[in-house]
């Protein structure tokens, strides 16, 4: 077999591939779970409340969604990580989903008044240069 008829340096064949995928799109079971996941990740916010680095982290998110249960090795299983994560959520800031679309509306309030702001500035300079042309137009034409 060729290295194009396969996948991941050598080891699953292309061919093989297509058959699961065809399989699991003809199974229901596998249209279930992503419905399933599908609403997790959506009642997720409320169920479970704001990111936390120790706590509520996004491998706790992932396995949520993936299989109904909360779980992250990082924090449940390596004690370090866990003193760590325990230390960090006190000094880290926290941008959740909903403060995260608040921040991109500042964000785009903020790059409007800078549009305006630079639109009123160019036509304050474009004012000003065409009474500076008049002024000298004037007294080119001995006006002045």
């Amino acid at each position: 077999m060729s290295s194009t008829d396969t996948l991941f340096e050598g080891t699953i064949s292309r061919q093989k591939v297509a058959e699961v995928c065809v399989d699991s799109l003809s199974n229901r079971d596998y249209f279930n779970t992503i419905a399933e996941q599908k609403q997790r990740v959506s009642h997720y916010p409320e169920q479970f409340g704001v990111y936390n680095i120790h706590s509520n982290n996004c491998e706790m998110f992932a396995w949520y969604v993936m299989m109904g249960k909360r779980y992250s090795s990082q924090t449940q299983e390596q004690p370090l990580t866990e003193i760590g994560a325990k230390i960090i959520q006190i000094f880290q800031p926290v941008l959740t989903v909903r403060s995260m679309d608040t921040y991109k509306l500042e964000q785009a309030i903020a790059d409007k008044l800078n549009q305006d702001l630079a639109a009123a500035r160019k036509a304050k300079l474009e004012a000003d240069q065409a009474k500076r042309d008049e002024f000298w137009r004037q007294r080119d034409a001995g006006l002045i």
